[in-house]
């Protein structure tokens, strides 16, 4: 005799029968997922007020389909290439993934697409190189000038942060120490704008 099929899996079960709880904890992770934006705002908002050209960003913390970004990034980049545009990323942080320690590295960087924006990225990555000798230091140094898997990185990294310490800044207080530290590392890849200006032939504060 064979086994009757279930049109619900055990999760769904599950659920089901524990639907008023359910709802609840969905609300609850929706109001999760809106402060955790808020706190992306938050670091967009400071690095913003330290380097005014960047007038133009996306936080996109919480897609389902994605991996979990912030980017800034100029109108004058923008033009050069409309989506994805040119500019300073940080990857790899949807709540999901700072749990998954057998996921993608959380990660920071310049992308500047070669083909779509004329740049050679040979010439581009010696620029790079050149002016990290001047304006990184030597730790910085070493943790930056990795050769990047991607050609479009001019500049990539790994965030240095373990996850459980990212989750513990994320926690603690107001999350002051998280903003903190993602401001860092976008306020690191931002010394590198002129560089990127003159590569795209923008000019400076464009």
């Amino acid at each position: 005799m064979t086994k009757e099929k279930q049109w619900y899996n055990e999760a769904e079960r599950y659920l089901i029968q524990n639907w008023p709880m359910a709802c609840l904890m969905e609300e609850a992770m929706q109001d999760v997922r809106k402060k955790y934006v808020a706190v992306f705002d938050r670091v967009v908002e400071t690095v913003r007020k330290n380097h005014e050209d960047f007038d133009d960003y996306s936080n996109r913390m919480t897609y389902a389909n994605e991996d979990g970004f912030v980017l800034l990034t100029k109108s004058a980049w923008r033009e050069k290439q409309k989506w994805p545009p040119p500019g300073l990323w940080i990857e790899n942080l949807r709540p999901e993934l700072l749990f998954d320690t057998d996921g993608p590295v959380p990660y920071a960087g310049i992308w500047v697409p070669a083909k779509k924006t004329g740049v050679d990225s040979r010439k581009a990555r010696k620029a790079i190189v050149g002016a990290a000798l001047h304006c990184l230091s030597e730790d910085e140094q070493a943790r930056c000038l990795k050769q990047p898997e991607d050609e479009d990185y001019l500049l990539c990294y790994d965030l240095p942060e373990e996850r459980d310490r990212l989750l513990q800044m994320l926690l603690e207080g107001d999350a002051q120490s998280f903003v903190d530290c993602m401001v860092g590392h976008l306020d690191l890849l931002a010394r590198f704008t002129p560089v990127v200006d003159k590569l795209l032939g923008v000019a400076p504060g464009g």
